[in-house]
């Protein structure tokens, strides 16, 4: 209860600083006869947001901004007060480069995290604004502000629902990095590059943004393992290709560029399970006594896999 009412007060304290001087230039237009006496004051389960913005709509805009704004840093405020009492020194020590993270992605966050859904100054108890001209310049601008109601209750729902969230983030970080082994397909990389870009765009804090790059840098490097190997089959004219990863199967659906020296209806054929693919051709311009091969070149992604087949010519015994 305390590390809330904390946290409240931290927030107004925010308020009341970044309000604009009241009563400075002349007043030309208001929403009502008179100010609320809300405007400045310490009031416990509240936000008091103060924005000036040069129209209405614009100053409207901004004040649901610094709203969310208001809320990711309340949030964020209860994670590293809750935190820092049992963590290292070197948590407490990062704790304000935390929070300036944390609060600083509020526009792409809005969109990702959980307890934001719902908050709109729709919900907001009382709203008033002031045209003003400024002295001097008469320039015209308005001055919005708004109360929003944010109870000890709802601040703490909303930091274990964004505590509960940022742990599946984490546990999706670890599963990609235990899954790097068993990775089998450019299809799974690419998958697993995805999450992880997404990902970096969650994390708040800089040591998981470092975790979450170095293991997109492996994901990436899995491409330069790859290798093309394969066989011809006995008295057929077949090639049995396979693409390994650091000598494990790895399934490929690409089609591959074939090219010869001499072989000609060249054709490729995967298999079921995608784990090889077989090349079939024709010999028939081929010479027994010359060397002959068959170039095969495949496309993945971030690798390109050449390699040179060498065949014997088949003749079939003439009567």
């Amino acid at each position: 209860m305390k590390r809330f009412l904390t946290v409240i007060g931290t927030l107004l304290m925010l308020t009341v600083m970044c309000m604009p001087a009241m009563g400075a230039d002349k007043v030309i237009e208001r929403s009502r006869k008179k100010a609320p006496d809300w405007i400045g004051e310490n009031s416990s389960g509240f936000i008091t947001i103060v924005v000036e913005r040069p129209s209405l709509n614009e100053a409207m805009r901004e004040a649901e901004v610094e709203l969310a704004r208001r809320i990711i840093s309340a949030v964020a405020l209860n994670i590293t007060h809750s935190t820092s009492a049992e963590a290292s020194d070197e948590w407490t020590d990062n704790t304000n480069r935390y929070l300036e993270s944390f609060t600083s992605k509020t526009e792409t966050a809005a969109a990702k995290l959980p307890f934001l859904k719902g908050v709109s100054l729709s919900k907001a108890t009382d709203s008033y604004w002031e045209k003003r001209e400024e002295k001097g310049t008469k320039r015209n601008y308005v001055v919005y502000s708004v109360r929003y109601p944010l109870s000890e209750r709802e601040l703490a729902d909303m930091t274990a629902e964004f505590e509960k969230t940022d742990r599946e983030k984490y546990r999706e970080l670890q599963s990609l990095r235990a899954g790097l082994p068993d990775i089998d397909s450019s299809d799974r990389i690419q998958d697993a590059l995805g999450r992880l870009t997404a990902l970096e765009e969650y994390f708040f804090d800089a040591v998981r943004i470092k975790e979450t790059k170095a293991l997109a840098a492996n994901y990436r490097e899995l491409y330069k393992g790859l290798t093309l190997d394969g066989e011809f089959q006995k008295d057929a004219r077949k090639l049995t290709c396979r693409v390994l990863l650091k000598g494990k199967p790895f399934k490929v659906t690409a089609m591959p560029k074939l090219s010869s020296n001499c072989a000609s209806q060249l054709s490729a054929t995967h298999s079921a399970d995608s784990y090889s693919f077989s090349v079939t051709y024709s010999d028939e311009d081929c010479l027994a006594n010359e060397e002959n091969w068959i170039e095969v070149s495949l496309r993945l992604k971030d690798a390109r896999l050449v390699k040179k087949f060498f065949f014997k010519v088949i003749r079939e015994e003439e009567d």
